[in-house]
């Protein structure tokens, strides 16, 4: 089993961080393009809706990403300790069917969050968000 942990502040900034970790992760564990673009792309979600939304203060929070592989299955948590938000209990948007002009901005990135994983579980513990996605790699 192989792990990885990215820390992260709750600043947009850091989503550069993000996203070079996990290209380095990806090409660690050889998870190919096409996985490894949907996982920055969940990932890139998540982090981007918990800096805009989490924290109603101004003070500074850590995002903690863990990354744990295990065959040909990737585990991943996150952990912020913004307000509680359960993402896997908001319905699908009604709007994936009309036309681009007609759909009101947002609300994508929860869809594609759950699109492209294999698993959601949400908790809130000891005041923090822990999010569990789980996806094959192979």
């Amino acid at each position: 089993m192989e792990e990885f942990v990215i820390h992260l502040k709750n600043d947009v900034r850091e989503l550069e961080k993000l996203t070079g970790e996990l290209q380095k992760v990806a090409e660690e564990w050889n998870i190919n393009t096409g996985i490894a673009m949907k996982l920055e792309l969940i990932l890139e979600e998540v982090f981007t809706n918990i800096v805009f939304h989490a924290f109603e203060d101004n003070a500074g929070h850590s995002i903690d990403v863990f990354l744990k592989r295990s065959g040909d299955v990737l585990r991943i948590r996150i952990e912020d300790d913004g307000k509680a938000f359960d993402l896997t209990r908001i319905p699908p948007a009604d709007s994936l069917d009309k036309d681009i002009k007609e759909r009101p901005v947002g609300g994508l990135g929860i869809h594609f969050i759950k699109e492209f994983s294999d698993h959601l579980t949400y908790e809130r513990k000891n005041n923090k968000n822990i999010l569990k996605i789980t996806k094959g790699i192979r």
